[in-house]
């Protein structure tokens, strides 16, 4: 499954990724109206064959792979106070 990612100019660090199509142009058309309007305009970032991947620096795959089956759309969002936190604590300890 080819995945096209896209990242959001209005949310930092907020990206959707959704199931590449032939015609590029319609790659969005899956993504509501209710959701593009609060990210503003969506820039392309890259395709991710998820079939050679195994993981993802700051997505569950297996997470990722079920919302784009079941929805066709996967919105990853900026990281909680909560996971920063722990990041940090991982790193102090390294």
């Amino acid at each position: 499954m080819i995945t096209a990612v896209y990242k959001s100019r209005r949310k930092t660090d907020t990206y959707v990724y959704v199931i590449k199509q032939e015609d590029e142009a319609t790659n969005l058309d899956v993504v509501p109206e209710s959701v593009r309007t609060p990210l503003g305009q969506l820039d392309y970032v890259m395709d991710i064959d998820l079939s050679t991947r195994d993981k993802l620096a700051r997505v569950d795959i297996e997470a990722l792979k079920r919302a784009l089956d079941e929805n066709g759309l996967y919105i990853q969002m900026p990281p909680t106070q909560e996971e920063l936190t722990r990041l940090d604590e991982t790193l102090s300890r390294l």
